[in-house]
């Protein structure tokens, strides 16, 4: 079974091939282009090193949310184009579960991070259980406060990792609770496609191009702020 893996959701952008529980090839580029400049191209090389075609493409997996708006359209774009072309199902993923794979084997809380912007993040918290990572609380976004007040609350040592750690304030880690260097706790395609397989096997979370859509969390800030105008106009 090969799984195509896209990440989208954050400044990076990442593609990888996983076949039957081994990473087959990855390719991560963390630079000053947009997704929609880089994607097409790091899939065509990713394919052309690993020498498997678009046809031999079982599942495709993509960043559902959150992350970047922009972000997560050009992944979700390219992925149902890909999946109607081939008539092929699509995964979907969380991007806080994505990046608590950086933490796999942890005992105890794993909580990933992601910054909402707004002094806000994207928080989930994850245990490792039983060979893979699991959902210990629903993903939600709030302020950086409110998700250290619910971790130290938990009262189990906790792994804090991803682009939201850099918000906690220096007094807040203490105690049980420990931050991976945000290197580490980077988002990759491999943790993507890995998620995606226990998904497969499980059957759930698997769409139809028509059906996958990316799920923001919340309203952008330019329909925020045409609502505004909107309310202003009346």
């Amino acid at each position: 079974m090969l799984i195509l893996g896209l990440d989208t959701s954050t400044p990076a952008t990442s593609v990888a091939l996983w076949e039957d529980g081994k990473l087959v090839g990855e390719v991560l580029a963390n630079q000053r282009q947009s997704h929609s400049e880089q994607l097409v191209g790091l899939v065509k090389h990713l394919l052309e090193t690993t020498s498997v075609s678009l046809d031999a493409i079982d599942f495709y997996a993509c960043t559902r949310g959150p992350g970047s708006f922009t972000g997560l359209r050009i992944g979700a774009a390219a992925v149902k184009g890909f999946a109607q072309y081939h008539d092929k199902p699509i995964v979907g993923v969380s991007l806080l579960e994505i990046t608590a794979w950086n933490a796999a084997g942890y005992p105890g809380w794993i909580c990933p991070m992601v910054d909402a912007q707004r002094d806000q993040v994207y928080a989930g918290i994850y245990r490792w259980d039983e060979g893979r990572i699991q959902e210990e609380k629903p993903d939600h976004v709030g302020s950086i406060d409110d998700v250290m007040k619910m971790i130290k609350a938990g009262g189990d040592p906790a792994m804090c990792l991803g682009s939201g750690t850099k918000k906690i304030p220096l007094g807040l880690v203490e105690g049980n609770i420990q931050v991976m260097d945000e290197v580490f706790g980077m988002p990759r395609a491999s943790m993507l496609c890995q998620a995606a397989a226990w998904k497969i096997k499980e059957k759930t979370a698997i769409f139809t191009w028509k059906d996958f859509e990316p799920e923001y969390f919340r309203r952008s800030q330019a329909e925020i702020q045409m609502e505004q105008r909107k309310g202003g106009g009346k």
